[in-house]
């Protein structure tokens, strides 16, 4: 396990050959040493609903339409099974 003093989303990433888009989360020291699945499972489910709102707007801007609306509801959804 390595720390770099990140938190968050960052190095979103389109690779328009392979048609996919990558971010990297980091997960600080003080939200996985704590030993609380909840928050973790928050902090995750958080970063993940926040990566998803970056993407879609970075590949609108890299002129790639792409519609959150589906992906947000996917996520309600989510929401429901995993903190709960």
């Amino acid at each position: 396990m390595q720390a770099w003093g990140k938190r968050g989303v960052e190095n979103i990433s389109l690779l328009k050959k392979k048609t996919f888009v990558t971010a990297d989360i980091f997960v600080p020291i003080d939200v996985w040493s704590k030993d609380e699945s909840i928050s973790i499972r928050q902090f995750l489910f958080d970063q993940v609903a926040h990566a998803i709102r970056l993407i879609v707007e970075y590949v609108n801007r890299q002129g790639v339409a792409l519609e959150g609306s589906a992906l947000e509801e996917a996520l309600a959804n989510v929401k429901l099974q995993y903190l709960n």
